[in-house]
C-alpha cells in the first residue's frame, strides 16, 4: 500500500528531472551568445600603450626601427599588451610629455636632460605622472671615416661622438683655426637643434669654455645632413663650420669628397651616450617592460637595449652641457623646421598611416600683405612637386584650401592648380603685380573733392611763397604766378591721363606710397582748382596791368586764408565721413579688380593644361562676368582641390542663417563638407563664387559689404563682410573637413600689445577683442599638425598694392618658405620661416 502511494511521487520526480535536462539542452544550444566581435574584444583589452620617438633626420626608418622593436619585444605569455607608436621632433615629444600624450618616450639625450632640468622643477611636490629611466637605446656602427675606430666596428654602439666639418676648399686646417678665426669674426657656425646633444649643446659648451662662443655667429638648419649641404654650397660670406654626429655622412655619402673633418682631440675624446628610453613611472606596465628591455636580443642575439647602472652619472654630463647653454634656447611651444623636414613628415605619415595625409594650405586675411602667400605657396608647391619626383609611389599634393578676406582671392586659384605649374606661378605674381591701390580704393565724390581742394590749397600756397621769393618785380608776379598755377594744374591733368605709376621712384617707404595715393583720389578736382585760380589770376592780372596796376594779396590775407582752408577742410572731411558716408571707398575698383584679373588668370591656365578655358564674352558688365564666370567655374569641374572661403554676414534676411559662413566647393561633388548649419555648396550657387570671394575680401567699414540677392532662397538677401572679423586664420573649417597636416600661411606679423598713450589702448584693446574672437581656430591648431609661416616685422601695410612693394612682398614669402631668409643678431633665427606648432600626436598600431 506504500508502494502504490509513492508511485506518483516518483513519476513526478523523473518528470522534472527530464525537464530539468531538456532545459538545460536548450540553454546549452538553443540560447548560446554569439562570439565577440572585434571591437567588443577591443573593449575589454586594456588600453594600448602609447610610444613617441623622436627624429631628427629619417623619420621613415625610425618609424620601422621602432615598430619592429617593440613587435619583437618580449612579452609574458597570453599577454594582451599592445603599442600604438607616434613619431615627431624634438619639440614634439617634451610637448606631449608634458601634455601626457604619451606613456614611452625616446628621447636623444638633450631633450632628456632638458626634461629632467624642467621635470624636477615642474614636479617637485608629486612624483605622479614623471617619467623614469627604462634603458639606453644603441646605434649601429658607422662607416663613415669620420667616426672614430670604435664606432666603425661591427655591432651596437651605445655612445657615438661630435664632429666638426667644414668644406673640403676651406682654409681652416686645425680647431684652433677654427678659434681663431671665429674671435676675429669671420666665422658662421651651423648648429642642427637647439636641442641636438652634438648638434648645439656639446659644440656650443666647448667654444664657451675656449672663449670662442658668439650667438651672432650661429644659424640652426634643423637637420645633419642640411648643414652639410649647407657647406657645399659656398654662398656664405663668411667660413662656415658644421657640427654633426659622427655618421652623419651616411645619409649622404656623396658629399664626401666635398667636405673634411677637422681634427678635435676634444671631440674625439668626449663621447655621448645614445638616445634614452623613458616611461611613465605610475604606469602598470611599467615593471613588465623595465624587465622586458633589459632581456630584450634582436634577431641575431645581439643587444639593441640595454639598462645602464650608472645612466645617471652618464647623462648627468650632458645636463651639465645643456645648463651651460641652456640660455640661449628659444621659446618651447613653437619650434623652428624647413621645409624639407615638412617635406619628410609629410613622407613619414603617408607611409606609416593607412591612409595618404590631407594637407590642407590656410591662407589669413590682410589685403596686399596676402601677396607673401604667393611666394609662400609658389615654393610649397615646387617642394612637393620634388617629393612626388622622388617619390612616384606617395601622391603628395595639396588636398585642400581654405581662404579668408585677402586670403579668399589667393585660394581660387590655388584651388583650380595655377600655382602648380611653373608658368601658372609667374602668371599668379604678375596678376598680383599689376593690381593698384588706385584702382582698388575708390572713395565718393565728395571726399575726393575735398581733398583735391586741400592739395590744390597747399600748393596754391606753395608757389605764391615761391615766386615772391624768386621775382622781385611785384608787377611781374601775378604773371609768373598765374603761368606756374596753370603749368602744375597741367602736369596733373598729365600725369592722370597717362596713369602714371611713380611707386618703384617712392621705393619702400609706404607713407610715401599712401601720400601719393591720397593726392592721386583729388586729380581732378585739384587739376580744375588750379586750373581755375591760375585763369582767374591772370585775367585780374591783366586787367589790372592795363591799368598800370598790379595784383597784390597782402600776407594777413594768404595766412587767414590758408589757415582756415587747410584746418577747416580736413575738418568737413571728418564730419563728412562719419555722418553722411557709409564707407571710406566704394566697392567698384576691388569688384573690376576680381573680375578683370581671375577669371583670366584661370582660364590661361586651364587652356594651357589642354582643358576648356572660361570663353568669357566681351561686353560683360563686371557683376555679370563675375556670375559667369563662376558659373563655368563650376559647371566645367576643373576644380582640383576642395575649397573653402570664410564670410561674414553683417546683414541678413534670415535670421536663422549663421553670421559666420563657411563657403566650400568640393572635387567629389557628390560629398558634402561637415559645417552643418555654417557650410554653404558653391554648387548650390554656382554663380556666387567670385561674389563671395569680394565678400570675404570686404574691409568693412573701408569697403561697402558685398551684397548677395536671392540668397539663400528667392527674394531674400544677404550682405557679407571680411571673413577675417571671425575666422582670420579659418584652420577650424580645414580640421573639420579632415586635414591631417595644414600648412598656415598668415599674412600679418604678430603684434605686441603695448599700452602708451590713450589712442595707442584703445587700438591695443581692439586688437586684444579680435584676438579672443580667433579662440576656436586656436583650439583647433592642437588637433592636427600645422605648420605656420608668418612674416616679421616691418611688412607692407593693408592698401599697399603698389608694384615694387608686391614684388618685395612675394619674393619675401618665397624665401622664408624655403629656409633663405636672413638671422638675426641674436643667433636665433628670425619669426620669418616655419613653425611647427605642437598638438597631439598621430599614433599607429604597431604590428
Amino acid at each position: 500500500m506504500l508502494l502504490v502511494c509513492r508511485l506518483p511521487t516518483l513519476r513526478t520526480v523523473l518528470m522534472l528531472l527530464g525537464l530539468g535536462g531538456l532545459w538545460y539542452l536548450v540553454l546549452l544550444f538553443g540560447f548560446q551568445s554569439p562570439p565577440l566581435s572585434a571591437q567588443e574584444r577591443g573593449l575589454l583589452l586594456p588600453p594600448p600603450v602609447r610610444i613617441g620617438v623622436v627624429a631628427f633626420e629619417d623619420f621613415e626608418g625610425e618609424f620601422q626601427r621602432w615598430n619592429r622593436l617593440f613587435a619583437e619585444l618580449p612579452k609574458e605569455d597570453e599577454s594582451t599588451l599592445t603599442f600604438e607608436l607616434a613619431v615627431g621632433t624634438y619639440g614634439d615629444l617634451l610637448h606631449w610629455m608634458d601634455k601626457g600624450y604619451v606613456d614611452i618616450a625616446v628621447l636623444t639625450p638633450g631633450v632628456f636632460a632638458e626634461y629632467f632640468q624642467l621635470g624636477k622643477k615642474e614636479h617637485s611636490a608629486s612624483r605622479e605622472g614623471r617619467f623614469e629611466y627604462l634603458a639606453t637605446d644603441a646605434v649601429p656602427a658607422t662607416s663613415s671615416s669620420w667616426a672614430t675606430d670604435e664606432r666603425r666596428q661591427a655591432g651596437f654602439h651605445f655612445r657615438y661622438h661630435c664632429v666638426c666639418v667644414v668644406a673640403e676648399d676651406s682654409p681652416l686646417k686645425t680647431f684652433d683655426d677654427v678659434l681663431k678665426a671665429s674671435k676675429s669674426g669671420q666665422v658662421e657656425y651651423l648648429f642642427v637643434n637647439p636641442l641636438s646633444a652634438s648638434g648645439r649643446v656639446l659644440p656650443e659648451y666647448v667654444l664657451r669654455t675656449r672663449q670662442a662662443f658668439f650667438p651672432e655667429q650661429v644659424r640652426y638648419s634643423y637637420s645633419h645632413t642640411e648643414s652639410l649641404r649647407l657647406l657645399t654650397q659656398g654662398n656664405s660670406a663668411k667660413e662656415l663650420v658644421a657640427f654633426v654626429w659622427d655618421a652623419a655622412l651616411d645619409t649622404v655619402p656623396e658629399l664626401a669628397s666635398r667636405l673634411r673633418k677637422i681634427p678635435s682631440a676634444t671631440f674625439d675624446e668626449t663621447s655621448i651616450p645614445h638616445n634614452v628610453i623613458v616611461m611613465r613611472s605610475d604606469h602598470r606596465e611599467f615593471q613588465t617592460l623595465q624587465s622586458a628591455f633589459a632581456s630584450f636580443r634582436d634577431q641575431d642575439g645581439l643587444t639593441e637595449t640595454r639598462y645602464m647602472q650608472d645612466w645617471k652619472q652618464l647623462y648627468s654630463e650632458v645636463g651639465q652641457w645643456y645648463e651651460h647653454v641652456s640660455s640661449t634656447v628659444e621659446d618651447r611651444q613653437r619650434r623652428p623646421v624647413s621645409m624639407d623636414e615638412i617635406g619628410r613628415i609629410l613622407l613619414q605619415s603617408a607611409r606609416s598611416q593607412p591612409v595618404l595625409p590631407r594637407l590642407a594650405v590656410v591662407l589669413s586675411g590682410g589685403g596686399a600683405k596676402c601677396s607673401y602667400q604667393v611666394g609662400a605657396v609658389c615654393a610649397l608647391e615646387e617642394e612637393l612637386a620634388r617629393l612626388r619626383e622622388q617619390n612616384p609611389d606617395i601622391n603628395l599634393d595639396i588636398n585642400l584650401i581654405v581662404g579668408t578676406s585677402g586670403g579668399a582671392i589667393n585660394a581660387v586659384p590655388i584651388a583650380y592648380g595655377v600655382s602648380s605649374t611653373p608658368q601658372g606661378r609667374k602668371d599668379f605674381q604678375e596678376v598680383w603685380k599689376t593690381m593698384d591701390q588706385r584702382d582698388v580704393v575708390v572713395p565718393s565724390w565728395p571726399v575726393r573733392a575735398n581733398i583735391g581742394l586741400w592739395f590744390a590749397l597747399l600748393e596754391a600756397g606753395l608757389l605764391l611763397w615761391i615766386v615772391k621769393r624768386l621775382v622781385k618785380n611785384p608787377e611781374r608776379r601775378g604773371g609768373y604766378y598765374s603761368g606756374a598755377v596753370i603749368g602744375m594744374a597741367a602736369f596733373h591733368a598729365a600725369a592722370a591721363y597717362l596713369h602714371f605709376a611713380p611707386w618703384r621712384w617712392l621705393g619702400s617707404f609706404h607713407l610715401l606710397h599712401h601720400a601719393w595715393l591720397w593726392l592721386s583720389f583729388g586729380t581732378t578736382t585739384m587739376c580744375w582748382s588750379l586750373f581755375v585760380l591760375g585763369v582767374t589770376c591772370w585775367l585780374v592780372h591783366t586787367k589790372k596791368i592795363k591799368k598800370s596796376r598790379y595784383l597784390t594779396i597782402s600776407r594777413r590775407q594768404v595766412i587767414w586764408i590758408m589757415t582756415v582752408c587747410l584746418l577747416g577742410l580736413p575738418m568737413i572731411q571728418l564730419v563728412t565721413l562719419f555722418c553722411f558716408q557709409t564707407t571710406l571707398s566704394g566697392g567698384s575698383g576691388i569688384e573690376h579688380a576680381i573680375a578683370d584679373k581671375l577669371p583670366v588668370l584661370i582660364s590661361s591656365h586651364l587652356e594651357r593644361e589642354g582643358k576648356p578655358g572660361l570663353n568669357l564674352q566681351s561686353g560683360l558688365s563686371d557683376p555679370e562676368l563675375l556670375q559667369v564666370a563662376s558659373r563655368r567655374l563650376l559647371e566645367g569641374k576643373q576644380l582640383q582641390r576642395d575649397l573653402v572661403i570664410t564670410a561674414n554676414c553683417i546683414e541678413r534676411t534670415d535670421k536663422s542663417l549663421p553670421t559666420d559662413l563657411y563657403f566650400y566647393a568640393g572635387v567629389d561633388q557628390k560629398k558634402s563638407a561637415p559645417f552643418q548649419q555654417r557650410g554653404i555648396s558653391f554648387h548650390d550657387y554656382p554663380g556666387l563664387m567670385l561674389d563671395v570671394v569680394i565678400g570675404s575680401g570686404t574691409i568693412f567699414p573701408v569697403f561697402p559689404a558685398r551684397e548677395i540677392l536671392d540668397f539663400p532662397r528667392k527674394n531674400e538677401r544677404v550682405e557679407l563682410i571680411d571673413g577675417g572679423f571671425a575666422h582670420n586664420s579659418p584652420v577650424e573649417a580645414a580640421v573639420l573637413w579632415g586635414a591631417t597636416h595644414i600648412v598656415l600661411v598668415e599674412a600679418t606679423p604678430e603684434r605686441v600689445l603695448k599700452r602708451k598713450n590713450f589712442l595707442y589702448n584703445v587700438s591695443s584693446a581692439f586688437t586684444h577683442l579680435h584676438k579672443q574672437t580667433q579662440l576656436v581656430d586656436v583650439r583647433s591648431k592642437q588637433q592636427v599638425v600645422v605648420f605656420t609661416l608668418q612674416p616679421s616685422p616691418p611688412h607692407i601695410c593693408v592698401l599697399d598694392f603698389a608694384d615694387n612693394l608686391i614684388e618685395a612682398s612675394i619674393e619675401r614669402g618665397y624665401r622664408d618658405a624655403q629656409g633663405k631668409n636672413d638671422r638675426t643678431a641674436t643667433g636665433k633665427v628670425t619669426a620669418s620661416q616655419f613653425y611647427k606648432e605642437l598638438g597631439a600626436p598621430v599614433f599607429t598600431r604597431v604590428k
